[in-house]
């Protein structure tokens, strides 16, 4: 029995199946649950309705009684079936109609909650490969690839200069090791260079990426997501020597010899705009980029939307058969849809730095965990508004509600916070999550500290920055725009006021303070562990209980 496929540069594709039954076990092999809120209300949609079917449907006012009893809680939803009752009502439809109507609303709006990621045309993404290959060999199935990728010539294994003024990266140990295994990756007896390189924060990615840029010399695009973080790529390229443009923050100066550090939103903001002059110019980038690194790599699996889009772009690069995803934290999301995205685009992971591993050969600092207890009440008043305000509670609740409580707005904690401020070593990063946290603990005495936020200008950003880094600053407070990616090595304290549960951004917040500095032989992270008494199953307890058992589980030692 023989299971053949074709491949490209982004895309393969099943030509031929032994049986109909191993091609439907192959697409049950990709046929993954859906995350995000779309699809999970989708999920809602379709069984409810099929609840209310199988309850029976006398009429468009059993709708709205069903609905009530049903997902009253549910606003979105609620609103509608209510809207579809009142459409059955208007028509003036029977019972039979109405559940002709519904069982065919349900089916065209509704979900099971899957998505197979092989599409119609029985194409998959090329980096899926692998598990491909482990699959056939699982099942006693011969598995037979016809490679139609555009191919490289063998590349150099350690990094050299190739152009005037260009100098070569020095590369520690392991950054080393990490390029010679990535160039070096092989797949069916083939090269295979594209994968994921996972390296702590502070590890040092960009230079890797230098490093692998610096062994082959392709025309190369790096993609990011934010456009400060596209400046400090495209300052770290050009402090070696190596020519850089930039795509984003209001720039776009194309290099399609050497390389190009590029907003994955711009990019998708040009593509949408058919009339947009700079299409063809993007046109030709697409059609002569030969390397694609995608930073922040894990922010493809952030959710189906922006997996999607992640993906539509990774198409459009169809020269590009040399691939890299670099991050910190790839892979450790709940569904495997969102890591498979990340797989298809780039390929399995290749190398592990850890954070503990980083830290023992003395390349990032040794962080000490302080989790603060702060206990919340059953009721407060609210220091903006003069509101008594009751902990939200019971069916229904939403998670906004119980952060704007517990987080945002929460005396206890909020002058824990700024009490962990006065005291922490200086300079000291505070991270929140919403602006509006920010005009309660002023309003609660935080001094005015300098503040940066999504709004703020890339200018604005980098001055801001860099009078942190000279001691002109001891405190700057930032919202989420400090997650990923910005180098503040002489911080000695973090403050993560934002709360939370994900384990991506835990790593990535703590990240900030890692680095090494001068002098600095530890750096302290604080973060708040939320109790409440009266309600021992609470969320926001949980939240704060998976922070800390991300930082037991890299190894860092956790006072409280």
């Amino acid at each position: 029995m023989i299971f053949r496929v074709e491949i490209t540069n982004t895309i393969g594709k099943v030509v031929n199946v032994p049986t109909q039954e191993v091609y439907n076990q192959f697409r049950e092999l990709f046929t993954l649950p859906a995350p995000g809120a779309e699809y999970l209300h989708k999920v809602k949609l379709r069984n409810t309705i099929h609840w209310m079917l199988n309850r029976g449907i006398r009429g468009p006012q059993c709708i709205r009684d069903l609905a009530w009893e049903k997902v009253r809680f549910d606003k979105p939803l609620y609103r509608r079936l209510n809207t579809i009752s009142m459409r059955c009502e208007e028509q003036m439809m029977t019972a039979g109609q109405i559940c002709t109507y519904l069982s065919e609303y349900a089916e065209e709006n509704g979900s099971n909650g899957l998505v197979c990621m092989i599409d119609e045309e029985h194409t998959f993404l090329t980096g899926l490969l692998p598990q491909i290959i482990d699959w056939c060999a699982q099942i006693g199935v011969k598995l037979e690839v016809l490679d139609n990728r555009t191919g490289t010539p063998e590349y150099n294994c350690t990094p050299m200069s190739t152009r005037k003024n260009e100098t070569v990266v020095q590369l520690r140990d392991y950054q080393l090791a990490v390029v010679k295994d990535a160039i070096n990756n092989r797949l069916l007896d083939g090269r295979w260079q594209r994968g994921v390189l996972k390296v702590a924060t502070g590890g040092g990615k960009t230079e890797i990426a230098v490093g692998l840029y610096q062994c082959n010399h392709l025309p190369t695009v790096f993609l990011v997501h934010r456009k400060d973080l596209m400046e400090q790529a495209a300052q770290r390229f050009e402090k070696y020597g190596i020519e850089c443009g930039r795509i984003g923050d209001s720039e776009f100066t194309l290099k399609y010899e050497t390389i190009t550090v590029a907003t994955i939103q711009t990019i998708w903001r040009i593509l949408k705009n058919e009339d947009d002059p700079r299409n063809e110019q993007l046109k030709a980038l697409f059609e002569t980029t030969e390397q694609l690194f995608f930073d922040e790599a894990h922010l493809m699996a952030a959710d189906i939307d922006k997996g999607n889009t992640f993906i539509k772009i990774s198409k459009m690069f169809e020269q590009a058969d040399v691939r890299w995803g670099l991050t910190a934290t790839p892979f450790i999301k709940d569904d495997d849809y969102s890591n498979n995205l990340l797989r298809g685009a780039t390929g399995n992971l290749l190398c592990d730095i850890s954070n503990k591993a980083l830290i023992d050969k003395k390349f990032l600092t040794p962080p000490k965990v302080k989790m603060i207890t702060v206990e919340h009440p059953q009721h407060y008043e609210d220091i903006l508004t003069g509101v008594v305000r009751e902990q939200p509670s019971g069916r229904g609740v939403k998670w906004n509600e119980i952060y704007d409580y517990v987080i945002t707005s929460s005396p206890s904690r909020n002058f824990a916070i700024i009490k962990a401020i006065e005291e922490a070593p200086k300079p000291c990063l505070v991270l929140l999550q919403r602006k509006k946290h920010l005009e309660y603990l002023l309003e609660m005495g935080m001094p005015d500290y300098p503040v940066l936020t999504g709004a703020d200008s890339k200018k604005v950003r980098m001055d801001t920055i860099q009078k942190i880094r000279s001691g002109e600053l001891e405190v700057i407070v930032c919202t989420t725009i400090f997650d990923e990616g910005v180098d503040i090595p002489e911080l000695r304290s973090v403050i993560m006021g934002g709360g939370g549960k994900s384990k991506i951004k835990t790593l990535q917040r703590l990240g900030r303070g890692l680095r090494l500095a001068e002098d600095k032989e530890e750096v302290l992270i604080v973060d708040f562990l939320d109790f409440n008494p009266a309600t021992p199953g609470w969320l926001a307890g949980k939240h704060s209980k998976l922070r800390m058992k991300t930082y037991r589980e890299e190894g860092f030692t956790v006072e409280t």
